[in-house]
């Protein structure tokens, strides 16, 4: 999309938020390069929200993980790290049961929206 929409965009039934910061996230993508590792997972296990480096196909691989925040929810939003091209900075991360994501800048100037791999679920889905 090269031109904005008229009209803002909605991101559909969001309950999980938390704030990414820039070391944090600039942490684990050199990890996911360093590592091999082809995704991040946001994951949740009805207390603590996590950010993990690793390759969901190979349960025996190397991770990395930060804990970001709480949450009463269990999910998993995979993404592939070649979509997470985001210009460093802290961003306000939403996500979506409908397997999309909000990044957004703190400061508001920037929102990617970005798409999870099939494998992510929310609560059993």
């Amino acid at each position: 999309m090269t031109v904005p929409p008229d009209k803002g965009v909605e991101l559909p039934d969001a309950p999980i938020k938390f704030v990414l910061g820039d070391k944090v996230l600039k942490h684990l993508l050199q990890a996911a390069s360093v590592m091999s590792l082809p995704e991040l997972c946001i994951q949740g296990d009805g207390d603590v929200i996590k950010v993990i480096a690793n390759n969901t196909k190979n349960t025996t691989a190397h991770q990395f993980s930060y804990e970001v925040g709480k949450t009463s929810e269990q999910f998993k939003a995979v993404f592939k790290v070649e979509n997470l091209k985001l210009i460093a900075g802290a961003y306000d991360v939403t996500i979506s049961t409908q397997r999309l994501a909000q990044f957004t800048l703190t400061d508001g100037s920037l929102t990617y929206w970005i798409a999870m791999e099939g494998s992510s679920f929310f609560g059993g889905q």
